[in-house]
């Protein structure tokens, strides 16, 4: 899952590589994708988001989209579906060294979107339910920050949905948050299709490292709205 140019010294080349490398991995992470019946799209002609980008963010992106097709490639060759909700999930939580509370599974289903954030609340997992709910490609969700991708109907959601993250992540509560977040309108700003759906975060559970709190995991209910 290593991916490392440093030693090519060009930085023209350097970038043609990194370009070359993600475009084959997004076009595989779809490909998987698609034999499940999800429809991801890879990217844009030209990579206009990927390609502004430093080359250390995009060496950052192209290791976390084969982290994800070794883990798609991992649950399909152990006979799982890649919507078995469950297994996929407890399957990222092992490949990131992170250990959920020990009743977090029996407060998921299987149709629930589940987001996994690290101790700078950057997202480095989401399972494939998400997909369902969404027309971003896999360069646009990875080179753009969320707040350029979707706007919420309620503004206050943000705000206490990083309230409640930032309790688990700093200790101050040890088990899980069943947010007090309403359900509301997403909206993607700028996707293929501007899709809107609605989103209830039922739960953040904090996932540790040495007992410690590390990242947080969001449990997701979603319904789509007409589009």
């Amino acid at each position: 899952m290593e991916f490392d140019i440093k030693h090519i010294t060009n930085p023209v080349l350097s970038m043609q590589l990194l370009h070359e490398e993600f475009k084959r991995d997004a076009m595989k992470l779809s490909m998987i994708c698609s034999s499940s019946g999800f429809r991801v799209r890879p990217y844009k002609d030209g990579l206009p988001h990927f390609g502004k980008l430093s080359a250390d963010k995009q060496v950052e992106i192209i290791r976390s989209i084969k982290f994800y097709i070794e883990l798609c490639q991992e649950q399909l060759s152990e006979g799982s579906s890649l919507r078995d909700n469950l297994s996929f999930t407890w399957k990222a939580l092992r490949k990131l060294g992170l250990t959920p509370k020990s009743d977090l599974f029996s407060l998921i289903k299987d149709d629930d979107i589940i987001e996994i954030y690290n101790g700078e609340s950057r997202q480095v997992y989401r399972n494939l339910r998400y997909y369902d709910f969404c027309s971003y490609s896999i360069e646009e969700l990875y080179s753009l920050e969320w707040w350029n991708l979707f706007s919420r109907d309620d503004g206050e959601i943000t705000r206490k949905l990083f309230e409640e993250s930032n309790k688990l992540l700093t200790g101050e509560v040890e088990g899980h948050i069943f947010s007090e977040t309403k359900e509301h309108v997403v909206t993607e700003l700028a996707s293929a299709e501007l899709l809107s759906n609605k989103y209830r975060a039922k739960l953040l559970s904090p996932l540790t490292v040495n007992k410690t709190a590390q990242a947080f995991m969001v449990v997701i209910e979603a319904n789509p709205l007409a589009n």
